[in-house]
């Protein structure tokens, strides 16, 4: 209803006024801003899922079972997965854990299943990704952190 009261009020604008090309330009930019605006709230973070990820990011993904994710590489750095549940990290997502002290990686973390504290190595999603590969693919794709998971 807002959206539809905001298009009624900016086009009022364009009748009214006599300059038109400035007008369209303002039409125009002032639509593109509030399609950006109205693509931010029909997140599926912000429309469905608000507060599932508690200090982590939301972020939205349509190809996963829930539909977002949550990224917690925003928290400090950990020795690994259970490090961040023993500090009270509880929320399944992406995490950033330090190598022997000195070096960090992203992994995912699986904070629920167990008793959580576990790091995803690989996981089997929908079957769309077929794990039965050459050590050189799996070197390759060890890169790419969202999903389906590889060996990390």
């Amino acid at each position: 209803m807002k959206i539809l009261a905001c298009l009624l009020l900016l086009l009022s604008i364009y009748m009214v006024n006599g300059d038109n090309t400035r007008d369209i330009k303002t039409l125009k930019s002032s639509l593109q801003l509030l399609l950006k605006r109205i693509e931010l709230k029909s997140s599926y973070c912000s429309a469905q899922a608000q507060g599932q990820c508690g200090t982590c990011i939301c972020k939205d993904d349509f190809s996963l079972r829930k539909k977002y994710y949550c990224d917690c590489r925003n928290q400090s750095p950990q020795r690994d997965c259970l490090a961040h549940r023993q500090n009270g990290m509880k929320i399944d997502g992406y995490y950033t854990v330090t190598m022997n002290g000195s070096r960090t990686t992203q992994v995912y973390c699986d904070q629920t299943t167990s008793g959580g504290g576990l790091t995803v190595i690989q996981r089997r999603m929908d079957g769309s990704t077929n794990f039965y590969r050459r050590w050189n693919t799996y070197k390759v794709n060890c890169e790419k952190l969202f999903f389906p998971f590889s060996i990390l």
